[in-house]
């Protein structure tokens, strides 16, 4: 689970051309965000919305 969330990181990251900085950053946020869901115990599906909710959005406003 650890590898391919780490992959899906970094696939996203190349496909939309980001920097090397921005990528680095996405990867740390998913992984934070799996790490706060053992912590908080959440469902795969809550964690996918508000992770790459929250990235959308710190996206949109850069």
């Amino acid at each position: 689970m650890y590898m391919s969330f780490r992959v899906i990181g970094e696939t996203y990251t190349s496909t939309l051309g980001i920097s090397l900085i921005d990528g680095l950053f996405t990867v740390l946020y998913i992984h934070a965000c799996l790490f706060l869901s053992f912590c908080m115990n959440l469902t795969a599906l809550d964690i996918m919305n508000r992770c790459f909710g929250y990235h959308e959005l710190l996206l949109w406003i850069s």
